[in-house]
């Protein structure tokens, strides 16, 4: 497993995902979170970073937005991406759990 931390630049810090705009700090308890990404040849790949809260003027206190991933995801932009055209273009066997026992 590989956990790649990074830290977000002031200009994307405090930005609301709703309307972009940039806002104030809402408090200091930013906490770590992991967002899962494309595997490294084997391996698994996470992508860290604090995720503090803003206040925004419109929309309240929110997660501030994040380049890498859509809104309240787990997973990176590009993992998400890869799922979507697997489960678009694959045959349905391949993608559907057919290794569950049968009740």
């Amino acid at each position: 497993m590989f956990v790649a931390t990074v830290a977000l630049d002031e200009e994307t810090l405090y930005r609301c995902p709703v309307c972009g705009q940039i806002c104030g700090k809402y408090d200091s308890s930013g906490f770590v979170k992991r967002w899962r990404s494309l595997d490294l040849g084997k391996n698994k790949f996470f992508i860290e970073c604090v995720y503090p809260r803003l206040l925004c003027a419109e929309h309240g206190v929110r997660k501030c937005r994040i380049p890498w991933a859509f809104a309240d995801s787990d997973y990176t932009q590009a993992f998400e991406v890869r799922v979507a055209y697997a489960a678009a273009k694959s045959p349905t066997n391949l993608v559907s759990n057919t290794n569950l026992p049968l009740k």
